[in-house]
């Protein structure tokens, strides 16, 4: 029997990242398609930011966006199950392999909803420190200007809630999103089979994949390639960045050992954003073990 790792969590947390090295482990492959790092079940996210698509669009457009991207454990309504569960079992038809990879970021607010509609799928939820996912998502937004923008003054994982936390302080806006997103997330905790912290998948990459393949294959998983220890770019913030996508580089190069960037297009954050993200992060930092962040 086919089985499937779905991969959650907050966008430039590092969930991209660990799809790309599941694929390299040549155990499991991507059902989204060669090359590709978003989707791979189709929830109904189209369009992303405010998806109107059954079954996920319904949901949103229901409250008119107000709930965010999270829905419950009772939206898992007969048709929303047999939709999904379809559309899987399309997908993994065609799976060459014995294990899937499926990644949604809105996933990390809609875990009893997902659980609900396949429990038997073998959940990875990412997390990465607050200042740097922070940090990450803002050059999004600068990337983003002056073209479609993000939508409402939001980009990424919509909390309940999240009208409320849109700020022109983006720092502040950010921080409080990270903070809403993975408060959520740790409140489901049941529903998650593994945990992953960025900065421990890029130093410790081959230990980590066979920390999440046994167990979701229900078997001992010894892997042979050998995976170089990664850069994290956690301190990003204290230097400044490019604001292209470290994705891009991984796709242009086919290398993921990448080098600090030259010629940063983003400065680095002052004093007083960093603490503003750590004041409004501490709580759910400290639970998450993320002291250092």
């Amino acid at each position: 029997m086919k089985r499937i790792i779905h991969v959650a969590g907050l966008q430039k947390s590092g969930t991209s990242l660990l799809v790309r090295l599941l694929e390299d482990s040549g155990i499991a492959e991507f059902l989204g398609g060669q090359g590709k790092t978003e989707g791979g079940i189709d929830w109904g996210n189209r369009p992303s930011f405010a998806p109107t698509a059954f079954p996920a669009g319904v949901v949103y457009q229901r409250n008119s966006g107000d709930e965010g991207h999270e829905i419950g454990a009772n939206d898992a309504t007969p048709d929303a199950v047999e939709y999904v569960r379809r559309d899987l079992e399309t997908r993994l038809d065609s799976l060459p392999t014995e294990l899937g990879i499926s990644k949604c970021p809105y996933s990390t607010v809609r875990l009893p909803w997902i659980k609900a509609i396949l429990p038997g799928m073998f959940v990875v939820a990412v997390f990465r420190k607050p200042v740097s996912n922070t940090f990450s998502l803002l050059k999004r937004f600068r990337r983003l200007e002056g073209s479609r923008g993000p939508e409402e003054g939001w980009w990424g994982v919509k909390p309940r809630g999240w009208r409320e936390m849109v700020s022109s302080d983006k720092i502040a806006q950010i921080a409080n999103q990270w903070n809403a997103v993975n408060s959520k997330l740790w409140r489901d905790r049941r529903l998650v089979d593994r945990f992953v912290r960025y900065d421990i998948l890029c130093r410790y990459p081959r230990e980590t994949l066979e920390g999440l393949l046994g167990p979701a294959l229900e078997e001992r998983v010894t892997l042979e390639r050998e995976f170089p220890v990664l850069r994290d770019f956690d301190d990003e913030y204290l230097r400044g960045s490019r604001l292209e996508p470290k994705r891009r580089k991984w796709i242009d190069s086919n290398e993921l050992v990448l080098s600090q960037d030259d010629d940063p297009e983003i400065g680095p954050l002052s004093t007083s954003e960093i603490d503003t993200v750590r004041q409004i992060c501490e709580r759910t930092s400290r639970t998450l073990g993320l002291m250092d962040s």
